[in-house]
């Protein structure tokens, strides 16, 4: 893990400024929140710029929405059964590709140790991360999850749903 932190690591990447920073570190003050989803909520930066740097920050690959293939579990391996379809939707996890005991799983959120608690504890798997944005994860667990399920109305109500948590 790197040891500069995020806004750091932003700065130095030309993504953001001081003063940007600086703006977001007061309102993270009185608002409270994560430096980098306020960064984003301010306007100072992009969810994809944000989620590319912590994945530079925590050295853990970093899946690009341009890159949307990367995001497909691998096909045969009972993946939507490793991790259920609510788990993945609530947690915005999708599992890629399980070798053995070793489950790789794309996340939004690698600093959510309750979560990745679970998920370990639910698959029985030493969990290894790419990180990639939220609605990126969201299309791809609903290609994955509900792709079949479009045309009795199921998916739409699970996109809403995906919008809401």
């Amino acid at each position: 893990m790197s040891h500069f932190r995020l806004g750091e690591v932003l700065i130095k990447q030309g993504l953001i400024t001081e003063k940007q920073l600086n703006n977001a570190i007061e309102f993270q003050k009185r608002e409270k929140g994560r430096i980098g989803e306020i960064l984003v909520k301010l306007g100072f930066i992009s969810e994809e710029n944000m989620i590319s740097a912590l994945g530079s920050q925590l050295v853990i690959p970093y899946y690009s929405s341009e890159n949307a293939e990367l995001l497909k579990p691998q096909p045969d391996q009972k993946l939507e059964k490793v991790i259920p379809p609510d788990f993945a939707t609530k947690n915005v996890v999708l599992p890629l590709s399980k070798h053995m005991s070793s489950l790789t799983c794309a996340v939004n959120d690698p600093l959510d140790l309750l979560m990745l608690d679970n998920l370990k504890r639910i698959t029985s798997c030493e969990i290894n991360l790419v990180i990639a944005t939220k609605a990126a994860i969201q299309k791809a667990i609903n290609d994955f999850y509900f792709a079949n399920k479009k045309e009795d109305g199921t998916f739409g109500l699970l996109q809403n749903m995906g919008k809401i948590i």
